[in-house]
């Protein structure tokens, strides 16, 4: 929760005149307090990172470090930032995912711990077939943290990633290139049946498509909301409608055996497994798998 508190320009004068390192963050973190955001002192430390080019252990060890005017102005504008509801992901233009730093842009969400379930399934599901070169195919790959993550893993795998948007695929080129899989991966800006023309069968499909239902998306917290591609959230009355699309079109692009993992709302995960029967695949025996809520996260189907 955040919410923008009173005397935010003193505040920031006073981050603004810190003289040491650990005082801004010190500072700092005591107005996200006041602004009440409920991660303030962490948000703080890692904005302090970001603005001082610093890792956490050496703000730690080095508190009475001078803090130079200039990166003093930056951390201050980025609490000026975070105290508006601005997430850190989208200050810093960078967030972890599956222990890789994935940059960001406008048109990618802000990669979710949740979504590495997909990362985990995918990978567990080629073990389990005895694929260590396998073709995978991301749709609607954003920043490409779920294909990229999945190629760090398997040295032998190669991979598509397909996304609407053309800044999203242009900053999938660039966190495949600074993590190495740049090789292995091609990115195609096109509709969920781009991959569909000329590139072979894949082995394993996986996918984190939108799937907030149109009423739900008012409810959510202002650092998603606000500051996520819509087109990414958004799907559609029931937040169906991109599985129906990737129903019609998946079961042509898959080998025989291959696997559709997918990422769902809560809630979702019988009507999705169904959608995709209705389309001709087949649940897999450990059909849903639960995030660390408990709740049904990642649906997966197979092509008998």
């Amino acid at each position: 929760m955040t919410q923008q508190a009173d005397g935010v320009g003193d505040n920031l004068s006073r981050i603004a005149a810190a003289k040491s390192v650990g005082e801004a963050v010190k500072t700092a973190g005591d107005h996200l307090q006041k602004s009440r955001i409920d991660t303030a002192r962490l948000d703080a430390r890692v904005l302090a990172a970001g603005a001082f080019d610093m890792s956490p252990e050496d703000m730690l060890l080095h508190a009475d470090r001078l803090a130079p005017a200039d990166d003093l102005s930056r951390f201050a504008e980025y609490c000026d930032r975070r105290m508006q509801g601005e997430p850190v992901a989208r200050i810093l233009g960078e967030k972890e995912f599956w222990s890789l730093t994935f940059k960001l842009n406008e048109a990618t969400l802000v990669p979710r711990p949740d979504t590495e379930l997909c990362v985990e399934t995918g990978l567990q599901i080629l073990a389990g077939k005895g694929l260590t070169a396998p073709h995978i195919l991301d749709l609607g790959t954003g920043s490409g943290c779920i294909l990229i993550s999945l190629l760090t893993e398997l040295p032998g795998a190669s991979g598509v990633g397909v996304d609407i948007a053309l800044a999203a695929i242009e900053m999938a080129q660039v966190n495949a290139l600074k993590l190495g899989v740049a090789g292995r991966t091609k990115f195609l800006q096109g509709s969920w049946d781009a991959a569909g023309k000329g590139l072979g069968k894949f082995d394993l499909i996986v996918t984190n498509p939108p799937y907030i239902p149109a009423l739900d998306i008012r409810l959510l917290a202002v650092e998603v909301k606000d500051h996520d591609p819509q087109r990414a959230l958004a799907g559609g009355d029931d937040g169906l409608v991109a599985y129906r699309e990737i129903a019609n079109i998946v079961a042509r692009s898959m080998r025989t055996g291959a696997v559709l993992v997918a990422e769902v709302g809560n809630g979702q995960a019988q009507d999705v497994v169904e959608i995709f029967e209705c389309a001709g695949l087949v649940r897999a025996l450990d059909w849903c798998r639960l995030d660390l809520a408990g709740r049904g996260r990642v649906v997966v189907a197979e092509k008998c």
